[in-house]
């Protein structure tokens, strides 16, 4: 799991009230349905290049992972390929930016109140060893 998506979801589960002794069984749930989430997409995706190169086909160099989508689909399946991987890489990445930038700085005032900055101390005690 990478360190700055799981540091986010914390402070998704923060935001919402989700906290004490009381939430750890809301927190273990939600922490165990994403680990299981993305770990059945995984073995689905390994499951499916294995029925593709199972059947002679060599991966490109070039672009290895790419090539299971290319043999089943051709160019829609290289498009397919392209469209998940861009969103999967984006919706992180923009989830992460945003929810940072609202958490630590508040929202700017042209999309509401705009609230008083968060304490660093989390952020700053998460961090100490970088």
């Amino acid at each position: 799991m990478g360190g700055y998506i799981t540091f986010a979801g914390a402070h998704r589960l923060l935001d919402a009230g989700v906290t004490g002794q009381a939430a750890l069984p809301e927190v273990n749930k939600s922490s165990v349905s994403a680990i299981l989430i993305a770990s059945v997409m995984r073995v689905v995706l390994f499951l499916a290049v294995l029925g593709v190169v199972s059947q002679g086909v060599a991966l490109d160099p070039k672009n290895p992972a790419s090539t299971p989508f290319a043999h089943v689909a051709g160019n829609v399946g290289l498009m397919i390929f392209g469209v998940v991987i861009w969103a999967a890489s984006i919706t992180s990445v923009i989830g992460a930016v945003l929810h940072f930038g609202v958490v630590y700085f508040g929202l700017p005032p042209c999309l509401g109140t705009a609230q008083k900055p968060r304490d660093y101390r989390l952020y700053r005690d998460f961090h100490a060893g970088d």
